[in-house]
């Protein structure tokens, strides 16, 4: 049996590894209460990056696919600030939720993530309005920085 922990701290150091190595790390919080829809078809995926944002002090509504992405922000799109996407997922792909939600807000700030962005899929998104990209795996605080950064060009 697998199991998965999440550390996130508070303050500016944390300690890792078997041998206490001190790592620098900067923490990023919410200003205000932002919130963002958070779209992946891995119920862990979602499960972190949500408790995470909360943490951070963001209210986080989740779609489990492309398609339940896009009736959550259809029903609450005037109360969501910034949207995070996977690319590859079940009934609708990210790149599709993007661009049927872009008929209803064309401003929104949207990243996708993925383990596997090809150039054709980044063209795509660049053409349906992306905000940006972030590689899977990837950081809490790039997760952060990268919300903030969209939530700051909006």
């Amino acid at each position: 049996m697998a199991r998965l922990v999440l550390l996130v701290t508070a303050g500016r150091k944390i300690r890792r590894g078997l041998r206490n190595e001190t790592v620098e790390t900067e923490t990023i919080d919410a200003v205000g209460m932002k919130t963002v829809l958070y779209i992946d078809d891995d119920p862990t995926v979602v499960t972190v990056a949500r408790m995470a944002l909360q943490m951070r002090g963001f209210n986080v509504l989740t779609a489990r696919d492309g398609l339940e992405g896009f009736e959550v922000f259809r029903d609450a799109g005037n109360d969501i600030d910034a949207i995070v996407m996977d690319e590859c997922m079940p009934r609708m792909r990210g790149v599709g939720c993007l661009k049927a939600i872009r008929e209803l807000d064309p401003d929104i700030g949207a990243l996708l993530v993925s383990g596997n962005i090809t150039e054709s899929v980044r063209l795509e998104a660049n053409n349906a309005g992306i905000s940006g990209f972030l590689d899977k795996p990837y950081q809490i605080d790039d997760l952060i920085k990268e919300i903030h950064r969209v939530l700051a060009a909006a």
